[in-house]
């Protein structure tokens, strides 16, 4: 039986979708492509918001071309247009989207996305709906309505945390645990991305196939504080713990057009952990984290995004020798060096007491009391009061848009109170497990409007929990919340740019070009300002893009100088310690009107130049491809694709060696 015309067209477009669903058409090569095509006149936002778009319109077009052709193939020989065949296409194409996703979950470089599904349907919906104006002659409105209301989309990213043996019980904080860095977009690009939702999942050691999900103890998300406060020139010192979920909250997302701002380049840690409160032979059950992360890019934004901080509050009681838990086996908490966290473990938020006696949840309150955030729950139910103003330290009035907890097993609930007012604010339930011992599920709190909270109120947590088991067990009552930023101030990337350098000290760089790459020395005693500036400029991206071209004894960088870079441009005043040898690198002060940037490489000794331009560099590995680029006739021009700093001890990716003009063509 040979298939008919129209219906071989849409299996083909079919498999030709599916077969974009692996590494090689990911967000990371196309972005390369077009920076690759466009960096010598786009700023890397603005690539990056190329790359956005063309991904998204690819969407959009791939499956409204999709829905076109099923709808032809489910009409076959007949004419006109019906609903039954334009909602068999969209849900023909909708099945082949969710496929899609799912096969790109499993692609490393790749990730799922539900609003890709929704965008892809979309894309099929708007074909059958011009199909439709095409045949029937519809008003245009409803295709125009379609358009206009299509959502701001989210991007994803997926990782594993390490793999971890469970070969015993472990009760809460006892067992295996590990934290990575994570970054989310660019890294070597600072651009301002908003945070809005985390998911965690327990899967087996192969990263896909599934796992008892009542072994996931927490996830906790780190940031450096003192690190985003210079990013973001906060006037309060952040909280560390940026987002938290624990047993009975496995994914956590704000509400729509609200995120935590984050800088593409700040390290997050993500800190993971796993327990077995009921398997008494779990047979050396291998299992880790999948951790989804979704994220908004500022640049590729189609919605102002509302910036939200981090706080927290916990549950506390007075140590005495009855609801202070016994020692515990605290697992060793590794990254994924090797380098042993020793705080990682807590589940609470704020600082560890100095006399916690090794305890990480003990503290000591404003009046001098000794408090435990981890405490005995006896057989039976018990009520505890906690005063958590001093916990939450609020800088100002603001609102509470999005709240969590962290209980453990028994709980029953947890009540954040205003005690000004003698209201309650909110309050979440538990729900225990039918059958064993953990939490199956926890109120989580998604407020648009918000819900007001005063800097000059008093707070309490009010926990409940009611012990069932007839011993002793432990307990937690954490609440963890995004509240409304009116201070923050939205930084663009030249200043991102700018506050990144100042708080880097990079000692070397590594200069990867199309001819081959090599590396230097930056003389950090010498010149430091015109290294600071150097710094500034390459984080930046001013010279990614760049062509290098011998002009007589000296090798020029050169990149235009476009107008959102200017203020970056003026350097600092010449600096003289280092002298013009040869292999220096060197800067010169840019005139007010310059039209481009530009960076020298020495190729013999050059006295002229001091006084005049800064030394700020030494080359050193990388000699043949500075001779190749000398030696390359200019009608062949040389790009540098890209700077590496380097910090302390660090070693960089192999330097690719120099190449020859045919191998580069």
């Amino acid at each position: 039986m040979i298939l008919p015309l129209k219906t071989a067209a849409a299996i083909l477009w079919t498999a030709l979708i599916l077969s974009t669903s692996t590494d090689a058409f990911s967000a990371a090569h196309s972005g390369s492509i077009l920076g690759a095509l466009f960096a010598r006149w786009l700023a890397p936002e603005s690539i990056a918001a190329l790359n956005f778009a063309i991904r998204k319109s690819a969407h959009a077009v791939g499956y409204g071309v999709l829905g076109a052709l099923w709808f032809r193939a489910l009409r076959g020989e007949r004419r006109g247009w019906s609903w039954r065949w334009a909602i068999g296409a969209i849900a023909i194409a909708a099945a082949v989207a969710g496929i899609d996703e799912w096969h790109q979950s499993l692609v490393p470089s790749r990730g799922s996305s539900g609003w890709d599904v929704l965008l892809d349907a979309s894309g099929a919906t708007i074909a059958n709906v011009i199909i439709r104006f095409m045949v029937k002659r519809t008003s245009f409105v409803v295709l125009l309505s379609l358009l206009v209301c299509l959502p701001a989309l989210a991007e994803t990213q997926q990782v594993l945390s390490q793999v971890y043996t469970i070969d015993k019980k472990y009760r809460s904080m006892e067992g295996p645990g590990s934290v990575i860095t994570v970054h989310l977009g660019d890294q070597e690009r600072p651009e301002l991305v908003w945070l809005t939702g985390i998911k965690t999942e327990v899967v087996g050691e192969d990263g896909k196939a599934s796992a008892p999900q009542e072994m996931m103890c927490h996830l906790n998300v780190e940031i450096d504080a003192a690190k985003h406060k210079a990013l973001f020139a906060l006037k309060r010192m952040p909280s560390s713990r940026l987002m938290t979920l624990s047993q009975g909250v496995f994914e956590m997302k704000l509400p729509d057009g609200f995120g935590f701002p984050v800088a593409s380049n700040e390290p997050l840690y993500l800190y993971t952990q796993v327990l077995n409160l009921n398997v008494d032979d779990p047979k050396n059950l291998k299992v880790r984290h999948r951790v989804t992360f979704t994220y908004v890019r500022d640049a590729g934004s189609q919605q102002r995004m509302i910036p939200l901080f981090n706080t927290g509050a916990s549950g506390l009681v007075q140590l005495d020798d009855k609801t202070a838990m016994p020692p515990m086996a605290m697992a060793p908490v590794t990254d994924e060096h090797g380098i042993e966290h020793h705080s990682a473990a807590d589940c609470m938020v704020g600082m560890r007491a100095p006399n916690a006696a090794g305890m990480s949840s003990d503290y000591t309150d404003p009046h001098g009391r000794h408090l435990t955030g981890h405490w005995v729950v006896p057989p039976g139910r018990q009520v505890n009061h906690s005063d958590v103003t001093w916990f939450m330290q609020l800088p100002y009035d603001t609102k509470m848009h999005y709240a969590t907890v962290h209980l453990h097993p028994f709980a029953e609930s947890l009540t954040l109170r205003d005690t000004t007012t003698d209201k309650e604010i909110w309050k979440a339930t538990a729900k225990n497990p039918e059958q064993g011992i953990g939490l199956a599920h926890a109120d989580t709190v998604v407020s648009l409007p918000g819900v007001p909270l005063f800097r000059d109120h008093k707070y309490e947590l009010i926990s409940v929990y009611n012990n069932t088991s007839g011993v002793n067990q432990d307990s937690m009552a954490s609440m963890f919340f995004g509240l409304s930023d009116p201070e923050f101030a939205k930084p663009a990337t030249v200043e991102l740019a700018e506050r990144t350098a100042n708080a880097t000290s990079p000692t070397a760089f590594v200069v990867r070009t199309s001819l081959g790459d090599f590396g230097g020395t930056l003389l950090r005693d010498q010149s430091p300002n015109a290294v600071a500036h150097f710094t500034r400029l390459v984080f930046a991206g001013v010279l990614n893009g760049a062509h290098l071209n011998a002009v007589g004894t000296e090798i020029s960088v050169s990149a235009p100088a476009r107008e959102e870079w200017k203020a970056l441009l003026r350097g600092p005043a010449v600096e003289t310690a280092a002298k013009h040898g040869i292999g220096t690198v060197s800067i010169c002060p840019a005139a007010p009107d310059a039209k481009e940037i530009s960076v020298e490489i020495e190729l013999v000794p050059a006295p002229y130049r001091d006084g005049r331009c800064t030394a700020f560099a030494q080359l050193g590995p990388g000699a043949s491809v500075i001779r190749a680029i000398s030696a390359a006739p200019k009608s062949e021009p040389i790009e540098l694709k890209k700077i590496e700093l380097l910090e302390g001890n660090a070693t960089p990716a192999p330097l690719a060696p120099a190449k020859s003009i045919a191998a580069m063509k």
